[in-house]
């Protein structure tokens, strides 16, 4: 289930449900504005297409991202062993597309990347058969200046998520260096608040 109801648009009204969750945040002060997003697998890509549209959203670490969505979709069928056949899966796709008003290459990882201005970190699996080591590499060339990419050669697309104990570091150290600390945006904002004060008459 999804914020705008029993329905999945691959990115096109999530991203707006997460910018609306983080106006509310912001609103009642839970937050400063500014956040950094951790996703797998699909939430990778919406992590990375939320960053494309919100610029409140300082640095993305997407883990596991598939590059382009017909891609997955079909690699994905054959790693299930799924008996749909890839003419149907390719009619469903389209069908799925003129529905939501979309073309599926707008909502590849690649053409968030292209739009991110602030660097993110990749983490991908080397037996990952979604996003392979060549589609990661893909990915790291259409990445923002600044971003790494970190390769878990023996994990697979469901347990690179698990590999903690080569990711969880990485990770940590990212978002620390990636994002403000709250005195700093603190800071920032009096300088904000002061340089808009009216100057006093002589």
């Amino acid at each position: 289930m999804y914020s705008s109801g029993p329905t999945i648009s691959y990115g096109k009204h999530e991203t707006a449900d997460l910018s609306q969750v983080l106006d509310r945040l912001t609103e009642q002060r839970l937050c400063d504005g500014t956040v950094g997003v951790l996703g797998v697998g699909y939430g990778a890509n919406l992590a990375l297409h939320w960053a494309a549209r919100d610029p409140r959203v300082r640095t993305v670490v997407a883990i596991a991202p598939y590059n382009q969505p017909e891609q997955a979709f079909e690699r994905t069928a054959r790693e299930h062993q799924s008996s749909i056949s890839p003419e149907v899966l390719q009619d469903a796709l389209a069908l799925v597309a003129a529905r939501l008003d979309i073309k599926w290459a707008d909502w590849s990882g690649e053409a968030a990347l292209r739009q991110i201005k602030k660097p993110v970190l990749l983490i991908g699996g080397g037996k990952d058969t979604i996003c392979t080591t060549n589609d990661l590499k893909v990915l790291e060339q259409a990445a923002p200046s600044g971003s790494k990419s970190l390769l878990i050669a023996e994990a697979n697309r469901w347990a690179v998520r698990y590999w903690f104990h080569e990711i969880s570091e990485p990770v940590k150290t990212w978002f620390q260096e990636h994002l403000p600390s709250r005195s700093q945006v603190q800071s920032v904002d009096h300088k904000t608040t002061s340089q808009l004060r009216p100057k006093s008459s002589p």
